[in-house]
């Protein structure tokens, strides 16, 4: 006969135990997760520590994905054992040497397809994680690359603006030079026939050029003198 007043107590001390157990554990587990952060964890013990805790560091930072590994192990397992089944499934009574066949070769392909897009998802977490680690050996100049990167592209461009500036501050003085030299040539062309006027001698009205007094036509062009 089963006593049922043993039972609920042996069950009331069970689930005592168990609370204090768990009571416990999770002091424990508060107590060593602080040493951990303290002592271990910290980017500066990286490479300061010896065997079991450089291991310690190394497995809670991910350093090295043992799931790589793992899922190996399951792929050439999964595909031995599906060509197992396969080939003994041909010899079998009666035999299914179609169906032991379709069980190998896709086996083989469903396996392969499977490990590879794991191994791919593996390999971009890996590459992330490398690219991560040369950025904090270089201690995060990632974001001070780029202000260098912009500082040398703004300095460029100011030297740019400053060459345009200049060059088109030259072409305006040439230009100005030029204007000058125009205007300054113009009335010393126009004081000539001036200056022959007062002189007293004729001026060809047509090329402007002197004409003794008394001549009829401008021995130049052939105007006639009035």
């Amino acid at each position: 006969m089963f006593n049922r007043g043993y039972g609920l107590d042996g069950m009331a001390k069970a689930a005592a135990g168990i609370g204090i157990a768990l009571v416990l554990a999770l002091i424990a587990t508060i107590v060593l997760v602080i040493l951990l952060y303290v002592m271990i964890l910290p980017k500066s013990k990286d490479g300061k520590l010896n065997g079991f805790f450089q291991w310690v560091h190394n497995y809670f930072h991910m350093k090295k994905l043992y799931i790589e590994s793992v899922l190996r192990f399951f792929f050439i397992f999964g595909t031995m054992f599906g060509l197992c089944i396969g080939f003994f499934f041909m010899f079998v009574m009666p035999p299914y040497v179609i169906g032991g066949l379709m069980i190998m070769i896709g086996t083989f392909i469903v396996n392969r397809l499977v490990f590879e897009f794991n191994m791919m998802v593996i390999l971009l977490v890996k590459n992330t994680m490398e690219i991560n680690n040369k950025l904090n050996n270089k201690g995060g100049d990632l974001f001070a690359d780029q202000g260098s990167f912009t500082e040398k592209f703004s300095q460029a461009a100011t030297a740019a603006a400053s060459a345009a500036s200049a060059a088109a501050s030259a072409a305006a003085a040439s230009a100005a030079n030029s204007a000058q030299n125009n205007n300054a040539q113009a009335p010393a062309g126009d004081q000539a026939p001036a200056d022959n006027a007062q002189a007293g001698g004729a001026v060809c009205p047509s090329c402007g050029k002197p004409v003794a007094a008394g001549t009829k036509f401008c021995m130049v062009c052939g105007t006639k003198i009035s």
